[in-house]
């Protein structure tokens, strides 16, 4: 005599394999995400204080961001105030890993 302990008439699934399922497919889905997130965030990384605090290194007379035009697939252009009033454009380009190139723009 065979003991069948699971006894389903029907075929399918039930609710508990279904819920797992759908849970782990909104797990992997919310990694990606998250993951997609930031290769695609480019230059949107940086804040006013901290790339007016790289453009000090190069820039001295720099006193504070003006404009900042942030690109995803291209570079940047951050406008700076400097201590005499005028305005400087600088470019920023960065990678996946915050790999930056911050040049002036004569």
């Amino acid at each position: 005599m065979k003991l069948n302990c699971w006894n389903r008439s029907g075929r399918g699934f039930t609710l508990i394999e279904l819920l797992i399922v759908i849970y782990m497919i909104a797990i992997i889905g919310l990694i990606l995400v998250v993951g997609i997130g930031g290769v695609i965030m480019g230059n949107e990384w940086f804040t006013r204080d901290s790339v007016l605090g790289e453009i000090q290194l190069v820039d001295t007379n720099a006193v504070s961001v003006a404009t900042s035009q942030r690109n995803i697939f291209r570079k940047s252009v951050i406008t700076v105030k400097e201590k005499d009033g005028r305005l400087r454009k600088f470019s920023l380009d960065s990678d996946v890993l915050f790999n930056y190139d911050l040049k002036a723009i004569n």
